[in-house]
């Protein structure tokens, strides 16, 4: 689950971002599998068939004194 020092924005149409500071690449990993795992949980119920979805993530570590573009 996101932390309460993440930041969580749509960065394009079906693309969001998590922002999350002071977070190696490591831990970034283990937060975003549970957040994948718990997504995947979720039954949205529909006729004719109930829905289940889930999504694909990576993750990359910028630095101080990386350029983001």
């Amino acid at each position: 689950r996101p932390r309460k020092t993440d930041f969580i924005g749509r960065y394009g149409g079906e693309e969001f971002a998590i922002v999350m500071p002071d977070t190696d690449i490591h831990n970034a990993h283990k937060v975003l599998d549970e957040i994948r795992h718990r997504f995947a949980e979720i039954h949205y119920p529909a006729q004719p068939a109930d829905l289940f979805c889930t999504f694909s993530a990576g993750v990359v570590c910028l630095g101080a004194d990386d350029d983001s573009r």
